[in-house]
């Protein structure tokens, strides 16, 4: 409701909207009361939802929401990633929408939080009583910045799963490394199309 939502930023929550059946003034409200984000844009929705106006594009329209997307080429596909990014630029994150299951073999696992799941190679998670349902991901963050790579190239990849999160949780953050930045550092093996992380590191101490 809007007065949760303004009770959450009123503690310093940032709140995201999404898994939603909202009309157009309910998004607009939402965003009026310090909504900020749209969880995982896409997914989550219904299966059929009128051509328009419906919940997607009125996300996509309100200039005051950041937009999350799992480019994980399951969740959706690459033109999908290639409008929502067109549209929201700098206000684009990924996210993996990775679930304890992400690292395992294939198979049929018992997961708590939904029933039944298959696992399958190409890292799709469904459940076993309703194969067109998804139910979350087995990809890392690094796999979407490799897909998106492809499609926005790598600076503007490596920015929606770095900088652009950072920015929506911290308003006065800065782009990029700069004098007195907290030396939250990634290094990648250069020339490598496979992105291979070489280390990690938070606060300046190397953690990977």
């Amino acid at each position: 409701s809007v007065n949760l939502i303004k009770t959450c930023v009123e503690m310093g929550i940032v709140v995201s909207i999404g898994h939603t059946a909202a009309g157009s003034d309910d998004i607009r409200r939402a965003a009026d009361a310090g909504a900020r984000l749209s969880t995982h844009l896409g997914n989550g929705s219904h299966n059929m939802i009128p051509r328009h106006p419906n919940y997607i594009w009125d996300q996509l329209a309100e200039e005051r929401l950041y937009t999350t997307m799992i480019a994980d080429g399951v969740h959706l596909p690459d033109n999908v990633l290639k409008v929502f990014f067109t549209v929201k630029k700098d206000k684009s994150i990924l996210i993996s929408d990775g679930m304890p299951l992400t690292g395992l073999e294939p198979g049929i696992y018992d997961f708590p939080a939904t029933g039944k799941v298959c696992l399958t190679s190409d890292q799709k998670i469904y459940l076993v009583e309703s194969p067109e349902t998804y139910a979350g991901s087995a990809s890392v963050v690094l796999d979407g910045v490799k897909r998106m790579s492809g499609i926005a190239g790598f600076t503007a990849a490596w920015e929606m799963a770095s900088c652009n999160p950072r920015t929506l949780m911290d308003g006065t953050a800065q782009k990029g490394l700069y004098e007195g930045a907290p030396a939250d550092l990634v290094i990648l093996d250069p020339g490598t199309d496979q992105l291979q992380i070489r280390q990690v590191y938070k606060d300046g101490v190397p953690g990977f």
